[in-house]
């Protein structure tokens, strides 16, 4: 089995979305309210790939996940980690990591 993670291109919107929406859908059914409020879309993501944050999990040629990763704060983030007592800085932030459902069977992805 080939597994790697590349830098998402604008052809991978698509199966971004669909593996999106898939993780939605089990947020949704998980009574998580994450992602249930519209975001992220396409143009979200869109973004995130033009600003080069997008990355793809790639498992025998097919994308099995994706995920963003910020290299500057995240401003939620950033407020957490400078509650009253915490002394440190978020510098890299992956998140909006999601994968289809058939993949939570698979082995050390």
């Amino acid at each position: 089995m080939s597994k790697y993670i590349r830098q998402a291109t604008s052809a991978d919107l698509p199966a971004m979305m669909a593996i999106t929406e898939q993780a939605k859908t089990a947020l949704a059914a998980d009574q998580i309210p994450q992602w249930q409020d519209g975001y992220p879309q396409s143009v979200d993501l869109q973004a995130d790939i033009d600003a080069k944050l997008a990355w793809v999990l790639i498992v025998d040629g097919q994308i099995a996940g994706t995920a963003t990763l910020l290299t500057t704060p995240d401003p939620t983030m950033l407020r957490s980690a400078m509650a009253p007592g915490k002394k440190r800085l978020i510098i890299v932030t992956l998140q909006s990591i999601a994968s289809p459902s058939q993949m939570a069977t698979m082995d050390s992805i």
